[in-house]
């Protein structure tokens, strides 16, 4: 029997339209699927399941300032029929 379930993956994409340089991160629950750092102007095309979402941590001047979005949102059309 195989206990593992199979995840669907999709591809998406997000730009960075700021100033500063921001780090991303593909997360699943508190597990980090991959981090990476990402500049001004800058896209980045990655693969996860659609549960996953991107955090996106933006410097501030008295902090950081962070977002989550679901990589669902993020999907592109890779030319499969859905």
């Amino acid at each position: 029997m195989n206990l593992l379930k199979k995840l669907t993956i999709i591809s998406a994409i997000t730009s960075i339209d700021t100033s500063h340089v921001q780090v991303i991160r593909a997360m699943s629950g508190v597990i980090c699927h991959f981090e990476r750092g990402v500049f001004s102007g800058e896209g980045i095309l990655f693969e996860a399941a659609p549960e996953f979402y991107l955090e996106i941590y933006s410097p501030l001047i008295n902090g950081t300032r962070s977002s989550k979005i679901h990589c669902k949102l993020l999907h592109i059309n890779n030319g499969e029929s859905n």
